[in-house]
């Protein structure tokens, strides 16, 4: 069985690592009787990066002269509407324009429509002065720009020129951010059916805490292809990428940290204006105690996967999440009983976001299988979360953080391929003691540290190659969330 390389990420914040119904799919982790589910995802995926992280609006840079090519009349951009462009001239840009008062909050979106066009934008005021401070050219694909305020009112003008001398078609969006208005929030795990008209978005709210992990699934229905934003309450999207729009199907945004306590709402609009009904479900990603386990892996030869060994008890809801870093790269998921070799589930339903839930049907070994489809190669970001039941097999390097119930501990393997000095550092999350043991494989307590004022333990031990090692962490009355890294070296 092909050892998974080190898993390496940052990871902050917990208050908590919870998923309920469609918080991706159709498992709610919180309720373990749910029937194991390989997630259904839609189709061929859209081109548009995802990886959620935070943005908060910063204050518009000084204003600097841009000018605007005298070319056709501008396109005239409507907010929430998706209006498309084509650079015909390699040293010509294509214009848009919209009408903002003073005050307005607005996110730009620009997606190009050829695989190879890298476009260079900028947004100018009546006096061809630039509101970005210059140019914006982030990515090599879609360009997202989000929280700035206008000043004046007044009409501006979208510059969308060519970087690398291609043509093409483009998409445009200007969004406006129009503060949460205080409805009843949804609960999490409630299914909520909603509208999308063709001269608005749909929105539905909830609440949640600072540090909170949450999944969000928009559903439509019939043909109906949805791009979906998170806000906070100032109406302002904190998705790193900007709207996602990665299917002509189900959207997911999987494991969104929550940056503030407060109000947020998912905002659905239709393709290009499209209208239609869909289903909108928010969880927390993970449902109480257990582990949460987030990096990333390569896989540089396609006859080789990457595996997650794990163990875990009959009804124990396990998932993993992988997102490929390429479009070009496509991959396939499995889980697989570890005695028998025999394949559980498979899912490979989109060629980008896959996702695997399963409920494990006896207790025993198992471990999920990410394989390359199509020979192709590439890296991938993936999520493991596991009830506090579930014993996760770890390798250096590795980062986690775990939430115990009240006077509980969670358990991890390490099977180290070589002998070497094994660190183990616990970082506290929340107020509380934590005791830190290491057994052996003739299940003796080779370390027993106990809990120091400051909820951080860091112990060394020397491991021999091919023995399996046991970490027990445990919390004190109440439990709470800890951190976990662990080296071998």
């Amino acid at each position: 069985m092909t050892r998974r390389l080190a898993a390496v990420v940052v990871i902050v914040g917990l208050a908590n690592l919870s998923c309920s119904a469609t918080g991706g799919e159709t498992v709610i982790i919180a309720d373990a009787a749910t029937t194991p589910t390989a997630v259904a995802t839609d189709q061929a995926s859209e081109p548009t990066p995802s990886e959620p992280a935070t943005a908060v609006p910063t204050a518009v840079p000084e204003p600097t002269a841009t000018p605007v090519p005298a070319t056709e009349a501008p396109e005239r951009l409507v907010g929430g509407e998706t209006t498309r462009g084509t650079i015909t001239d390699a040293v010509e840009p294509v214009l848009f324009e919209f009408v903002a008062e003073a005050g307005d909050t607005f996110a730009l979106t620009v997606e190009p429509l050829d695989q190879d066009l890298d476009v260079v934008v900028d947004v100018v005021d009546s006096r061809r002065q630039s509101i970005f401070g210059g140019d914006v050219d982030d990515s090599f694909f879609t360009e997202f720009v989000d929280g700035i305020v206008v000043e004046e009112s007044g009409v501006y003008t979208v510059i969308v020129s060519s970087y690398d001398d291609n043509i093409g078609d483009v998409a445009v969006t200007v969004d406006f951010a129009v503060a949460v208005a205080l409805g009843q929030p949804v609960r999490f795990g409630q299914a909520t059916p909603i509208e999308v008209t063709a001269s608005g978005v749909a929105q539905i709210t909830f609440v949640a805490d600072e540090g909170e992990w949450i999944d969000i699934t928009v559903v439509p229905v019939d043909d109906l292809d949805v791009v979906v934003d998170v806000r906070n309450s100032d109406g302002v999207s904190f998705l790193e990428n900007g709207p996602v729009d990665r299917s002509f199907g189900t959207e997911r945004i999987r494991v969104l940290e929550m940056p503030a306590d407060g109000l947020y709402s998912v905002v659905v609009s239709g393709y290009e204006g499209a209208s239609g009904f869909a289903e909108a479900v928010v969880e927390r990603s993970l449902a109480g105690s257990g582990t949460f386990l987030r990096g990333s892996d390569v896989i540089d030869d396609p006859e080789e996967p990457q595996e997650f060994p794990f163990t875990a008890f009959a009804g124990d809801v396990v998932r993993l999440i992988v997102q490929p870093d390429s479009p070009d790269h496509d991959v396939v998921v499995l889980v697989i009983e570890a005695e028998t070799g025999d394949v559980l589930y498979e899912v490979d339903a989109t060629t980008g976001l896959e996702e695997l839930v399963i409920e494990v049907p006896q207790d025993g070994d198992y471990y999920f299988q990410v394989w390359s489809f199509d020979d192709s190669v590439g890296s991938f970001d993936f999520v493991l979360l596991a009830p506090e039941t579930a014993v996760l097999e770890l390798a250096s390097n590795d980062q986690l953080i775990g939430r115990t119930g009240n006077a509980t501990s969670l358990q991890y393997i390490i099977q180290p391929p070589n002998s070497g000095t094994l660190t183990i550092a616990v970082d506290a999350i929340d107020e509380m003691e934590v005791t830190l043991a290491l057994f052996d494989a003739g299940e003796d307590r080779v370390i027993d540290a106990e809990g120091t004022d400051d909820g951080r333990q860091i112990v060394t031990y020397e491991v021999a190659a091919d023995v399996i090692y046991v970490i027990d962490v445990a919390t004190g009355i109440g439990g709470g969330a800890f951190e976990l890294d662990i080296t071998v070296e």
